[in-house]
């Protein structure tokens, strides 16, 4: 009886090691060493939203603030490919491949903002200016 039972346990132990979807992993982020769906890993650079997801997961993925004087343009898929709902936008939902996927925030110098001071400067002094020149 005993035999049977412990024949029983490792066939139980082995079913479980080898059906497909799942795997056993040591994840970075938070340490864990598990049973559990196979997970990909989204890798982040200049945002939030990283870790280890399945396949189809939608994540949602934030841009932080860029270095002084830059804005967010665009989120850009360095690798690994899957979709992004709205690449021009901050904030916006990630949908994972089947693979290990890298994402990176593209920031661009902020020159409206320079230029929209500049160009209020530029107009009041015209404007002074002007009113001089009538007078």
């Amino acid at each position: 009886m005993k035999k049977k039972f412990c024949f029983l346990i490792i066939a139980l132990f082995f079913t479980a090691i080898l059906t497909p979807g799942t795997a056993w992993a040591i994840h970075p982020y938070d340490g864990s060493a598990a049973a559990s769906a196979i997970n990909f890993r989204l890798d982040i650079i200049n945002g939030r939203g990283h870790g280890w997801f399945a396949t189809g997961t939608q994540v949602t993925i934030i841009a932080e603030a860029g270095p002084p004087g830059t804005v967010f343009y665009r989120w850009e898929i360095r690798s690994g490919g899957g979709t992004l709902a709205n690449p021009t936008s901050r904030r916006t939902i990630y949908t994972m491949p089947a693979n290990n996927a890298t994402l990176e925030a593209i920031y661009i110098n902020d020159t409206a903002c320079g230029t929209g001071v500049s160009a209020v400067w530029a107009l009041a002094l015209v404007a002074v200016l002007w009113g001089r020149r009538k007078k």
